[in-house]
């Protein structure tokens, strides 16, 4: 993802509308999984809010500042996303689009060395878990 930026209306404790960086957040990774990415969404976190992306998405770091939400937490996230999209259906609020940008090469390498060795990681993990309980 490029940015994600709540509009000036939309921030702190006085904001309109509630939930609108998670659902943005939802909506990525809802494209990732339609296109064949297992819901895997990158995202580079520009302000101190690390901590803050890991708690209320599942967000995990990944290299410097860039931050992934993969497998389950992206899961999580599109059906939290179809709950809210069936509630809107019933309501006159307009539809979210999301404009994306093309990655540089080098971001492009980035994420795919971090997706391999994270499905690495974790096909490992398994593996040692049923030699753990085949013991």
């Amino acid at each position: 993802m490029n940015l994600v930026e709540g509009a000036f209306f939309n921030r702190g404790k006085d904001k309109v509308y509630g939930g609108v960086g998670g659902n943005l957040f939802a909506f990525a990774c809802k494209i990732s999984k339609d296109l064949n990415f297992d819901g895997f969404v990158s995202f580079i976190e520009k302000t101190a809010l690390m901590e803050y992306y890991n708690r209320k998405l599942g967000a995990t770091r990944a290299i410097g500042q860039r931050m992934v939400i993969v497998d389950k937490d992206a899961m999580n996230l599109i059906n939290i996303l179809k709950i809210n999209n069936m509630k809107r259906k019933q309501s006159s609020e307009p539809d979210l689009f999301v404009v994306s940008k093309k990655l540089t090469d080098k971001e492009s390498k980035e994420i795919s060395d971090f997706i391999r060795d994270y499905k690495s990681k974790k096909a490992d993990a398994l593996k040692k878990n049923k030699q753990r309980k085949a013991a």
